[in-house]
């Protein structure tokens, strides 16, 4: 397919135990991209690097967090799934947004119902990110592991296993974070500016 990676993904539908023996593990739209519990899906070359560069950056955030010396061999060993990773926090506001909109009354006007969303989106993003948060610190929870999986699941399309040149970018970046948050890169980069 030229440019193009094939990646096979499992359909949750046609692993429910009622639809897969009802059905023979099927897809229901008999689409041929859908065969026998698996969906293939096409990505672009350039977007599957994007996704590895993601998964390096997970991986460079552990390390980090764990103290360890910066090294490609060290950061590898880390998992590509983050709980406070920005897919997770994206669905966590998704499934928020239902749940608080859920008790917006249907007699209000469109124009009340409008409002009130424009009102709560700010809400909304708050309770996500305390949730990302709280649940990063509570990780050992097997009830917060719980609440946590359909984010890390979700991450499985976002984030893919890096190549070490992909992790020592990661590496290198977040150094030129770090010194920017210490007001080191800007005094330097101001005194080559000076010059």
């Amino acid at each position: 397919e030229g440019n193009r990676i094939r990646r096979k993904f499992v359909c949750p539908i046609t692993h429910l135990k009622g639809f897969a023996a009802k059905y023979n593990h099927q897809c229901p739209i008999n689409h041929p991209r859908f065969p026998k519990g698996g969906c293939y899906a096409s990505i672009s070359k350039d977007v599957s690097r994007v996704f590895q560069y993601h998964g390096a950056e997970h991986k460079v955030i552990y390390a980090y967090e764990a103290g360890v010396e910066m090294t490609p061999e060290n950061v590898g060993r880390y998992s590509i799934l983050h709980p406070r990773c920005g897919t997770s926090f994206l669905l966590i506001v998704m499934v928020m947004s239902i749940l608080i909109f859920s008790f917006i009354p249907q007699s209000w006007t469109f124009t009340g119902k409008f409002l009130s969303r424009v009102v709560l989106i700010p809400l909304i993003a708050g309770l996500s990110y305390e949730f990302i948060k709280f649940s990063s610190k509570k990780i050992d929870n097997p009830f917060i592991k719980i609440l946590i999986a359909p984010g890390l699941s979700l991450q499985r399309l976002t984030a893919k296993v890096p190549t070490s040149d992909q992790i020592e970018v990661a590496i290198i970046a977040l150094k030129e974070v770090l010194l920017m948050e210490s007001g080191y890169a800007v005094t330097e980069r101001d005194k080559n500016n000076n010059n």
